[in-house]
């Protein structure tokens, strides 16, 4: 399952289940922070670092806000990125 191209990657299988993903903010996310979404709680995945251009940051903390030109880059069960990836599109 791709996203789009020119990231960083798109989909790294770790296990059958556990992959780590590329992906692009929900528009919903742009100017929330990730507490106020209750992402991991509602999503069931982990932040594993935000990209913007060639700039990486590693863990975002709790009042990380999202910015739109941003990708994500997760870790989780395929089947809540899946979710996940529903909820973007």
């Amino acid at each position: 399952m791709r996203c789009s191209a020119n990231h960083v990657f798109d989909y790294i299988e770790l296990t059958n289940d556990i992959s780590i993903y590329e992906i692009p903010p929900a528009k919903s996310w742009i100017g929330r922070s990730i507490k106020e979404i209750n992402f991991r709680v509602r999503y069931h995945v982990s932040i594993l670092a935000t990209k913007a251009g060639n700039d990486i940051s590693p863990l975002p903390v709790a009042d990380y806000i999202f910015k739109p030109e941003e990708h994500l880059l997760v870790i989780g069960r395929r089947k809540d990125v899946e979710k996940l990836l529903k909820h973007i599109n």
